[in-house]
């Protein structure tokens, strides 16, 4: 009986070896190309831009954020403008964690609306960039901004190039709250009184050119001494220009500040504004500091940007053609950007056309290979217990013989 089951016993392990060894294979080339995939996919950041209003300067500053964004492929952005309205913004901020950014960067509309939310995103662990405007309070992963209050005190400075009179002035505030309101409004006020200019009338004109042009209307009126009026950005100027023109005061001198070279150096190119004063927007260099916290990289915490000098007549024009300089070579990038992407979908379409077979064909190839080289070396161990188990009866077949042989008579001669 134990010799008629051997050959069972043999054909059974056989079998189930083959089986594993199959199975094996299978399971080591479907995880290798997982991990294939896996490595080919790259990480791409998300960050949300939530800028507080949508005007010339904040237009500027999203061409620029947008024009270093094509020099990296591992980074997609999205910015949401809040129209002047917190409530909004707020809004902008829920909807940038609710989907997963992994940093926002935010010019807050008002102090006091948005610091508790900021605050809860930068508690929740969420990288949050304030720029432009200030918080009440340290909640940020880094700032960057400029000198309001300085930018205040250049533009006091300024008037006195503006006539030869004691200057009366109009100041026509942005919106109530703001840290740039308040930063332009004490440095110009502060750099005005050491001077001895006087300040007769002040407005909030919401940084937009609708609400300067009602309060310059009533002001003006109110005050017809004036001759100079200052506007904290150039929307606000340029409504005040309007509804001075409009009275038969084309003599009254105004400035704004911003200097965003569609609205604000333009108009004073054509003789609309007296001056405006640089702002820098830097969303290059928002960009950098984005990209460089996400990917553990040193940055700047608080980043002050430095105090801009003033555009009048006399270098508006030259600001004008360096702006359209690189207004072309910005639409001449986004053009060679376009036919990169054209080429990467063809490229794309074929990858998914191909990859497919050329994944079948390697997950065959290597199955097959692995199955076939292991069926190799296990043949060699079964042919290794073959030879063991065949030679074990022949041994003691001999050793029978050789007992028989030995208890036998010997035969006489």
């Amino acid at each position: 009986m134990k010799e008629s089951s051997s050959p069972l016993t043999y054909n059974i392990f056989i079998m189930k070896l083959k089986r594993y060894l199959f199975l094996s294979c299978i399971l080591t080339a479907l995880l290798s190309m997982m991990l294939l995939g896996a490595c080919s996919s790259e990480k791409k950041f998300k960050v949300g831009i939530s800028q507080c209003s949508s005007d010339d300067w904040r237009n500027k500053m999203n061409e620029e954020i947008m024009r270093e964004v094509m020099l990296h492929d591992n980074v997609e952005v999205e910015i949401r403008s809040a129209d002047d309205s917190s409530a909004k913004q707020i809004t902008d901020l829920d909807y940038f964690v609710n989907n997963g950014f992994d940093l926002i960067a935010v010019a807050p509309n008002e102090a006091n609306a948005l610091t508790p939310k900021i605050k809860q995103i930068y508690d929740s662990g969420i990288p949050v960039i304030v720029y432009d405007r200030d918080i009440n309070g340290p909640y940020f992963t880094a700032f960057q901004g400029a000198d309001n209050y300085e930018i205040g005190r250049m533009a006091a400075a300024y008037v006195a190039n503006l006539t030869s009179e004691t200057p009366k002035i109009i100041e026509i505030t942005g919106l109530p709250g703001s840290t740039p309101t308040e930063g332009r409004s004490n440095g110009f006020r502060n750099m005005a009184d050491s001077l001895g200019y006087s300040i007769i009338a002040q407005a909030s004109g919401n940084w937009n050119e609708t609400g300067a042009a009602h309060v310059a209307d009533s002001m003006i009126t109110r005050f017809p001494e004036v001759n100079v009026i200052y506007a904290h950005n150039d929307r606000m100027a340029l409504g005040a220009r309007e509804v001075a023109d409009s009275l038969g005061r084309s003599d009254i001198k105004i400035i704004g500040i911003d200097a965003a070279p569609r609205i604000g150096v333009q108009a004073v190119s054509d003789g609309k504004l007296d001056a405006t004063f640089l702002y820098p927007t830097q969303g290059h260099a928002l960009m950098k500091t984005a990209l460089a916290i996400l990917q553990g990289e040193p940055f700047d915490k608080m980043r002050i940007l430095p105090s801009p000098a003033h555009v009048d007549r006399s270098n508006a024009q030259f600001i004008l053609l360096q702006d359209n300089a690189l207004r072309e070579e910005t639409n001449k990038i986004g053009q060679l950007q376009a036919r990169v992407a054209t080429f990467s979908q063809r490229y794309a379409t074929q990858k998914i056309c191909y990859m497919p077979l050329l994944q079948l064909f390697f997950f065959l190839q290597s199955s097959f290979s692995c199955y076939y080289v292991s069926i190799g070396i296990a043949n060699g161990i079964i042919a290794r217990w073959r030879s063991a188990t065949t030679s074990s009866p022949t041994n003691a077949t001999n050793s029978t013989a050789s007992t028989t042989n030995c208890s036998k008579p010997q035969a006489r001669n």
